[in-house]
């Protein structure tokens, strides 16, 4: 019997930056929030994976760009906040 998948960890829990730095979290401008007709109608990009899709990652180059669409435990460590998708930027700190 196959295992039943397990949500990755929270990426603010996992965020340890160098001594002198800090993670702040940005808005990302390259992600969108998925509209209620791909929810329905389409699933996670990650192979295997069949939730439903939370966010959509624009990918490639000039006219090639498309949106990927990944569910929320596979957003590769960005978040969601208020409808926004966001980020962890390393800064230094007393920026």
């Amino acid at each position: 019997m196959a295992e039943k998948p397990q949500p990755p960890p929270d990426p603010e829990l996992e965020l340890d930056p160098p001594e002198g730095y800090r993670y702040v979290w940005m808005p990302d401008d390259s992600c969108r929030l998925t509209t209620e007709e791909e929810k329905q109608s389409r699933r996670c990009r990650r192979p295997g994976c069949m939730r439903e899709v939370a966010i959509g990652l624009q990918r490639g180059f000039g006219q090639q760009q498309k949106w990927w669409l990944y569910c929320d435990w596979h957003m590769y460590g960005r978040r969601i906040v208020d409808g926004v998708v966001q980020w962890p930027r390393l800064t230094k700190d007393g920026e």
